[in-house]
Protein backbone atom coordinates (compact mmCIF):
# COMPACT_ATOMS: atom_id res chain seq x y z
CA UNK A 1 0.00 0.00 0.00
CA UNK A 2 2.85 2.27 0.51
CA UNK A 3 4.27 1.75 -2.55
CA UNK A 4 0.81 2.42 -4.44
CA UNK A 5 0.37 5.79 -2.58
CA UNK A 6 4.41 6.69 -3.44
CA UNK A 7 3.81 5.69 -6.72
CA UNK A 8 0.57 8.00 -7.07
CA UNK A 9 3.45 11.00 -7.40
CA UNK A 10 5.04 9.48 -10.61
CA UNK A 11 1.35 8.62 -12.64
CA UNK A 12 1.39 11.00 -15.49
CA UNK A 13 -1.50 11.03 -18.08
CA UNK A 14 -1.06 13.31 -20.77
CA UNK A 15 -3.85 13.03 -23.68
CA UNK A 16 -3.26 15.42 -26.77
CA UNK A 17 -5.76 17.68 -28.01
CA UNK A 18 -5.90 20.27 -30.72
CA UNK A 19 -5.01 23.34 -28.58
CA UNK A 20 -1.72 21.21 -27.14
CA UNK A 21 -0.44 20.73 -30.36
CA UNK A 22 -1.00 23.94 -32.25
CA UNK A 23 1.57 26.04 -32.76
CA UNK A 24 0.52 28.98 -32.49
CA UNK A 25 0.50 27.13 -28.46
CA UNK A 26 3.53 25.70 -28.46
CA UNK A 27 5.72 28.74 -29.57
CA UNK A 28 4.19 31.03 -27.05
CA UNK A 29 5.01 28.01 -24.40
CA UNK A 30 8.46 28.46 -25.46
CA UNK A 31 8.92 32.25 -25.56
CA UNK A 32 6.73 32.25 -22.26
CA UNK A 33 9.22 30.12 -20.65
CA UNK A 34 12.46 32.31 -22.17
CA UNK A 35 10.43 35.43 -20.28
CA UNK A 36 9.50 34.19 -17.09
CA UNK A 37 11.68 32.26 -15.77
CA UNK A 38 14.95 30.82 -17.96
CA UNK A 39 17.95 28.48 -16.68
CA UNK A 40 20.95 30.88 -16.99
CA UNK A 41 22.98 27.89 -18.72
CA UNK A 42 26.86 28.10 -19.73
CA UNK A 43 27.83 30.53 -22.72
CA UNK A 44 29.28 26.87 -24.53
CA UNK A 45 25.76 25.45 -23.96
CA UNK A 46 24.36 28.10 -25.50
CA UNK A 47 26.01 28.52 -28.18
CA UNK A 48 25.84 24.72 -29.08
CA UNK A 49 22.14 25.55 -29.46
CA UNK A 50 22.10 28.25 -31.48
CA UNK A 51 24.45 26.38 -33.97
CA UNK A 52 22.18 23.37 -33.77
CA UNK A 53 19.09 25.39 -34.21
CA UNK A 54 21.20 27.91 -37.11
CA UNK A 55 21.12 26.74 -40.97
CA UNK A 56 18.93 27.38 -43.99
CA UNK A 57 16.10 25.45 -44.31
CA UNK A 58 16.14 22.62 -47.23
CA UNK A 59 14.06 24.23 -50.21
CA UNK A 60 11.32 22.70 -51.07
CA UNK A 61 10.63 22.36 -47.24
CA UNK A 62 9.13 25.05 -46.12
CA UNK A 63 6.98 25.70 -43.88
CA UNK A 64 6.84 22.23 -42.62
CA UNK A 65 10.69 22.45 -41.95
CA UNK A 66 10.11 26.14 -40.18
CA UNK A 67 7.53 24.19 -37.44
CA UNK A 68 9.48 21.60 -37.03
CA UNK A 69 11.87 23.91 -36.14
CA UNK A 70 10.08 25.87 -33.87
CA UNK A 71 8.52 23.34 -32.19
CA UNK A 72 11.69 21.46 -31.63
CA UNK A 73 12.66 24.97 -29.71
CA UNK A 74 9.77 25.74 -27.91
CA UNK A 75 10.10 22.07 -26.84
CA UNK A 76 13.69 22.46 -25.26
CA UNK A 77 13.34 25.73 -24.12
CA UNK A 78 10.30 24.66 -21.60
CA UNK A 79 13.24 22.02 -20.61
CA UNK A 80 15.43 24.68 -19.51
CA UNK A 81 13.72 26.15 -16.68
CA UNK A 82 14.77 27.76 -13.45
CA UNK A 83 13.50 25.08 -10.75
CA UNK A 84 13.55 28.25 -8.19
CA UNK A 85 10.75 29.85 -9.73
CA UNK A 86 7.67 31.00 -7.32
CA UNK A 87 4.94 32.85 -8.38
CA UNK A 88 4.62 35.94 -6.09
CA UNK A 89 1.11 35.22 -5.02
CA UNK A 90 0.74 33.20 -1.53
CA UNK A 91 -2.16 31.46 -2.80
CA UNK A 92 -0.51 30.66 -6.32
CA UNK A 93 2.72 29.48 -4.50
CA UNK A 94 0.11 27.50 -1.85
CA UNK A 95 -1.90 25.74 -4.93
CA UNK A 96 1.67 24.42 -6.85
CA UNK A 97 2.05 27.28 -9.70
CA UNK A 98 5.35 27.00 -10.65
CA UNK A 99 6.65 27.86 -13.80
CA UNK A 100 5.81 25.53 -16.51
CA UNK A 101 2.28 25.51 -15.02
CA UNK A 102 2.01 29.24 -15.36
CA UNK A 103 3.56 29.05 -18.75
CA UNK A 104 1.13 26.73 -19.72
CA UNK A 105 -2.32 28.42 -18.07
CA UNK A 106 -1.29 31.91 -19.98
CA UNK A 107 -0.44 30.16 -23.25
CA UNK A 108 -4.10 28.63 -23.05
CA UNK A 109 -5.75 31.83 -22.41
CA UNK A 110 -3.72 33.41 -25.12
CA UNK A 111 -4.49 30.99 -27.67
CA UNK A 112 -8.29 30.72 -26.78
CA UNK A 113 -8.53 34.37 -27.25
CA UNK A 114 -6.92 34.31 -30.48
CA UNK A 115 -9.54 31.72 -31.54
CA UNK A 116 -12.31 33.77 -30.23
CA UNK A 117 -11.12 37.14 -32.09
CA UNK A 118 -11.00 34.69 -35.31
CA UNK A 119 -14.52 33.11 -34.71
CA UNK A 120 -13.18 29.96 -33.93
CA UNK A 121 -14.34 27.06 -31.88
CA UNK A 122 -12.56 26.97 -28.65
CA UNK A 123 -10.01 23.68 -28.69
CA UNK A 124 -9.01 21.68 -25.72
CA UNK A 125 -5.71 21.55 -24.24
CA UNK A 126 -4.23 17.65 -23.15
CA UNK A 127 -7.85 16.55 -23.30
CA UNK A 128 -9.52 19.18 -21.00
CA UNK A 129 -11.06 22.40 -21.91
CA UNK A 130 -9.39 25.63 -20.49
CA UNK A 131 -10.87 27.20 -17.73
CA UNK A 132 -10.01 30.62 -16.29
CA UNK A 133 -9.00 30.26 -13.02
CA UNK A 134 -9.56 31.89 -9.84
CA UNK A 135 -7.08 32.66 -6.61
CA UNK A 136 -5.06 29.65 -8.03
CA UNK A 137 -7.79 27.63 -8.23
CA UNK A 138 -8.28 25.79 -11.79
CA UNK A 139 -11.97 24.67 -11.54
CA UNK A 140 -13.88 26.69 -9.29
CA UNK A 141 -17.38 25.73 -9.86
CA UNK A 142 -16.42 21.70 -10.41
CA UNK A 143 -14.13 21.91 -7.23
CA UNK A 144 -16.80 23.61 -4.76
CA UNK A 145 -19.56 21.65 -6.06
CA UNK A 146 -17.30 18.28 -5.76
CA UNK A 147 -17.25 19.75 -1.86
CA UNK A 148 -21.08 20.15 -1.93
CA UNK A 149 -21.69 16.86 -2.53
CA UNK A 150 -19.50 15.73 0.56
CA UNK A 151 -20.72 17.87 3.35
CA UNK A 152 -23.77 16.11 3.57
CA UNK A 153 -22.34 12.83 4.15
CA UNK A 154 -20.03 14.55 6.65
CA UNK A 155 -23.65 16.35 8.36
CA UNK A 156 -24.78 12.37 8.52
CA UNK A 157 -22.05 10.91 9.63
CA UNK A 158 -21.19 13.38 12.53
CA UNK A 159 -24.06 14.53 13.68
CA UNK A 160 -25.22 11.88 16.20
CA UNK A 161 -29.38 12.38 15.97
CA UNK A 162 -28.78 11.97 12.07
CA UNK A 163 -26.44 9.26 12.37
CA UNK A 164 -28.02 6.78 14.66
CA UNK A 165 -31.24 7.45 12.34
CA UNK A 166 -29.65 6.28 9.47
CA UNK A 167 -27.52 3.28 10.15
CA UNK A 168 -29.36 1.69 13.05
CA UNK A 169 -28.00 1.41 16.83
CA UNK A 170 -25.39 -0.87 18.06
CA UNK A 171 -25.59 -4.19 16.60
CA UNK A 172 -28.02 -4.13 13.83
CA UNK A 173 -26.42 -5.64 10.77
CA UNK A 174 -25.93 -2.71 8.54
CA UNK A 175 -24.67 -0.04 11.53
CA UNK A 176 -20.88 -0.59 10.24
CA UNK A 177 -21.15 -0.67 6.52
CA UNK A 178 -23.66 2.38 6.50
CA UNK A 179 -21.21 4.41 8.64
CA UNK A 180 -18.07 3.33 6.62
CA UNK A 181 -19.88 4.23 3.28
CA UNK A 182 -19.99 7.99 4.86
CA UNK A 183 -16.22 7.72 5.36
CA UNK A 184 -15.75 6.49 1.72
CA UNK A 185 -18.17 9.01 -0.05
CA UNK A 186 -16.44 11.87 1.69
CA UNK A 187 -12.93 10.89 0.94
CA UNK A 188 -13.96 10.54 -2.66
CA UNK A 189 -15.37 14.06 -3.16
CA UNK A 190 -12.33 14.99 -1.02
CA UNK A 191 -10.28 14.11 -3.85
CA UNK A 192 -12.31 15.01 -6.29
CA UNK A 193 -12.78 19.12 -4.67
CA UNK A 194 -9.08 18.64 -4.31
CA UNK A 195 -8.51 17.59 -8.00
CA UNK A 196 -10.70 20.09 -9.32
CA UNK A 197 -9.11 22.93 -7.67
CA UNK A 198 -5.75 21.57 -8.90
CA UNK A 199 -4.72 19.39 -11.66
CA UNK A 200 -1.94 17.22 -11.16
CA UNK A 201 -0.47 13.68 -11.74
CA UNK A 202 -1.68 12.88 -7.93
CA UNK A 203 -4.83 14.40 -7.43
CA UNK A 204 -5.81 13.07 -11.15
CA UNK A 205 -5.02 9.30 -9.53
CA UNK A 206 -6.27 9.99 -6.36
CA UNK A 207 -9.65 11.19 -7.66
CA UNK A 208 -10.10 8.56 -10.29
CA UNK A 209 -9.07 5.37 -7.69
CA UNK A 210 -11.34 6.86 -5.09
CA UNK A 211 -14.17 7.50 -7.20
CA UNK A 212 -14.32 4.02 -8.51
CA UNK A 213 -13.76 2.52 -4.45
CA UNK A 214 -17.00 4.41 -3.58
CA UNK A 215 -18.48 3.16 -7.00
CA UNK A 216 -17.41 -0.62 -6.02
CA UNK A 217 -18.44 -0.31 -2.55
CA UNK A 218 -22.21 1.33 -3.18
CA UNK A 219 -22.39 -1.69 -5.52
CA UNK A 220 -21.13 -3.97 -2.53
CA UNK A 221 -23.21 -2.20 0.07
CA UNK A 222 -26.22 -2.64 -2.08
CA UNK A 223 -25.89 -6.28 -2.70
CA UNK A 224 -24.63 -6.93 1.03
CA UNK A 225 -28.39 -5.31 1.89
CA UNK A 226 -30.32 -6.98 -0.35
CA UNK A 227 -28.60 -10.27 0.43
CA UNK A 228 -29.45 -10.10 4.04
CA UNK A 229 -32.80 -8.99 3.86
CA UNK A 230 -34.90 -10.93 1.61
CA UNK A 231 -35.01 -14.53 3.21
CA UNK A 232 -32.09 -15.75 1.36
CA UNK A 233 -30.11 -18.92 2.65
CA UNK A 234 -26.73 -18.40 4.57
CA UNK A 235 -24.42 -19.68 1.82
CA UNK A 236 -26.64 -17.03 -0.66
CA UNK A 237 -25.80 -14.33 1.76
CA UNK A 238 -22.89 -15.36 2.36
CA UNK A 239 -21.68 -15.48 -1.89
CA UNK A 240 -24.21 -11.66 -2.08
CA UNK A 241 -21.92 -10.11 0.80
CA UNK A 242 -18.85 -11.38 1.54
CA UNK A 243 -18.08 -13.20 -1.00
CA UNK A 244 -19.32 -10.47 -3.38
CA UNK A 245 -16.59 -8.29 -1.48
CA UNK A 246 -13.84 -10.55 -1.43
CA UNK A 247 -14.30 -10.51 -5.89
CA UNK A 248 -14.29 -6.79 -5.57
CA UNK A 249 -11.59 -6.20 -3.74
CA UNK A 250 -9.48 -8.63 -5.76
CA UNK A 251 -10.65 -6.71 -8.70
CA UNK A 252 -9.82 -3.15 -7.57
CA UNK A 253 -6.33 -4.69 -6.60
CA UNK A 254 -5.87 -5.58 -10.79
CA UNK A 255 -7.24 -2.13 -11.33
CA UNK A 256 -4.53 -0.17 -9.52
CA UNK A 257 -2.33 -2.37 -10.70
CA UNK A 258 -3.07 -1.75 -14.52
CA UNK A 259 -3.43 2.04 -14.09
CA UNK A 260 -0.26 2.62 -11.90
CA UNK A 261 1.87 -0.12 -13.85
CA UNK A 262 0.97 -0.68 -17.24
CA UNK A 263 -1.49 2.06 -19.14
CA UNK A 264 -3.22 5.09 -16.78
CA UNK A 265 -6.34 4.29 -19.37
CA UNK A 266 -9.15 7.23 -18.72
CA UNK A 267 -11.35 5.05 -21.04
CA UNK A 268 -10.74 1.98 -19.37
CA UNK A 269 -11.28 3.90 -16.16
CA UNK A 270 -14.63 5.18 -17.61
CA UNK A 271 -16.04 1.94 -18.48
CA UNK A 272 -15.32 0.15 -15.08
CA UNK A 273 -17.44 3.12 -13.49
CA UNK A 274 -20.27 2.90 -16.52
CA UNK A 275 -20.53 -0.90 -15.31
CA UNK A 276 -20.89 -0.25 -11.82
CA UNK A 277 -23.22 2.20 -11.86
CA UNK A 278 -25.08 0.69 -13.92
CA UNK A 279 -25.50 -2.82 -11.93
CA UNK A 280 -25.90 -0.56 -8.69
CA UNK A 281 -28.89 0.86 -10.61
CA UNK A 282 -30.12 -2.48 -11.89
CA UNK A 283 -29.91 -4.37 -8.13
CA UNK A 284 -32.20 -1.32 -6.96
CA UNK A 285 -34.73 -1.73 -9.18
CA UNK A 286 -34.98 -5.61 -9.16
CA UNK A 287 -35.10 -5.36 -5.15
CA UNK A 288 -37.78 -2.50 -5.33
CA UNK A 289 -39.81 -4.53 -7.85
CA UNK A 290 -39.58 -8.06 -5.97
CA UNK A 291 -40.97 -6.03 -3.06
CA UNK A 292 -44.42 -6.19 -4.73
CA UNK A 293 -46.80 -2.84 -2.95
CA UNK A 294 -44.63 -3.31 0.35
CA UNK A 295 -42.14 -0.78 1.71
CA UNK A 296 -43.23 2.10 -0.11
CA UNK A 297 -40.27 4.15 0.95
CA UNK A 298 -38.03 1.81 -1.70
CA UNK A 299 -39.10 4.42 -4.41
CA UNK A 300 -36.56 7.25 -2.30
CA UNK A 301 -33.85 5.00 -3.81
CA UNK A 302 -35.01 4.19 -7.28
CA UNK A 303 -35.96 8.23 -7.42
CA UNK A 304 -32.24 8.98 -6.05
CA UNK A 305 -30.50 6.89 -8.55
CA UNK A 306 -32.76 8.19 -11.72
CA UNK A 307 -32.01 11.44 -10.73
CA UNK A 308 -28.59 10.72 -10.36
CA UNK A 309 -28.16 9.26 -13.83
CA UNK A 310 -30.53 11.53 -16.04
CA UNK A 311 -28.07 14.60 -14.26
CA UNK A 312 -25.06 12.53 -15.37
CA UNK A 313 -26.62 12.47 -19.02
CA UNK A 314 -25.41 17.01 -18.80
CA UNK A 315 -21.71 14.87 -19.60
CA UNK A 316 -22.53 13.71 -23.10
CA UNK A 317 -23.72 17.59 -24.07
CA UNK A 318 -19.77 18.21 -23.71
CA UNK A 319 -19.41 21.65 -24.06
CA UNK A 320 -16.75 24.55 -23.47
CA UNK A 321 -16.62 26.45 -19.85
CA UNK A 322 -19.58 28.95 -19.74
CA UNK A 323 -17.27 32.48 -18.68
CA UNK A 324 -14.67 30.12 -18.44
CA UNK A 325 -15.84 28.69 -15.24
CA UNK A 326 -19.13 26.27 -15.47
CA UNK A 327 -18.88 23.52 -18.32
CA UNK A 328 -20.73 19.96 -18.67
CA UNK A 329 -19.05 18.44 -15.87
CA UNK A 330 -19.00 21.21 -13.11
CA UNK A 331 -23.52 20.77 -13.69
CA UNK A 332 -23.69 17.55 -13.00
CA UNK A 333 -22.28 17.81 -9.87
CA UNK A 334 -24.11 21.17 -9.05
CA UNK A 335 -27.57 18.78 -9.57
CA UNK A 336 -26.56 16.10 -7.78
CA UNK A 337 -25.20 17.63 -4.45
CA UNK A 338 -29.10 18.89 -3.40
CA UNK A 339 -30.04 15.29 -3.85
CA UNK A 340 -28.12 13.26 -1.48
CA UNK A 341 -30.77 13.72 1.35
CA UNK A 342 -32.92 11.76 -0.68
CA UNK A 343 -30.79 9.07 -0.37
CA UNK A 344 -29.91 9.09 3.54
CA UNK A 345 -33.71 9.54 4.01
CA UNK A 346 -34.13 6.22 2.34
CA UNK A 347 -31.56 4.53 4.36
CA UNK A 348 -33.10 6.34 7.71
CA UNK A 349 -36.66 4.77 6.83
CA UNK A 350 -35.12 1.10 6.03
CA UNK A 351 -33.36 1.27 8.79
CA UNK A 352 -36.16 1.83 11.37
CA UNK A 353 -38.47 -0.64 9.18
CA UNK A 354 -35.77 -3.72 9.14
CA UNK A 355 -35.08 -2.90 12.84
CA UNK A 356 -38.72 -3.11 14.07
CA UNK A 357 -38.61 -6.33 11.62
CA UNK A 358 -35.69 -8.00 13.73
CA UNK A 359 -37.37 -6.71 17.04
CA UNK A 360 -40.42 -8.59 16.62
CA UNK A 361 -38.60 -11.51 15.12
CA UNK A 362 -40.61 -11.27 11.75
CA UNK A 363 -38.71 -13.21 9.21
CA UNK A 364 -38.75 -12.49 5.40
CA UNK A 365 -39.65 -8.94 3.78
Amino acid sequence: MVQVLLLFTFVVHVQSSGGDRAGYYRRCLGECAQKLCPLIEPEDSVAAGANENSGEVIEGEGERKREQQRSASARTKTQQLDPNWEHDDWWMRFMRWDCLSECKYECMQDYSLYRKTKNLPPEKFYGKWPFVRVMGVQELFSSGASFLNGVPHAVYLLTPRLRSKFSGEKGYYMRMPLLVFSVVAINSWLWSTIFHARDKPFTEAADYFFATMQLMYSMWLAAFRIGRSEGLGRWARLLSGWGLGCGMVGFYCYYLNSMLFVLFDYGWHMKINGVLVGAHFISWIIWSLSLGKKRSYKWQAIGFLAMVLLAASCEVFDFAPVWGLIDAHATWHCLTAPMLPLWYQFWIEDTAFEMQRISRGIKGK
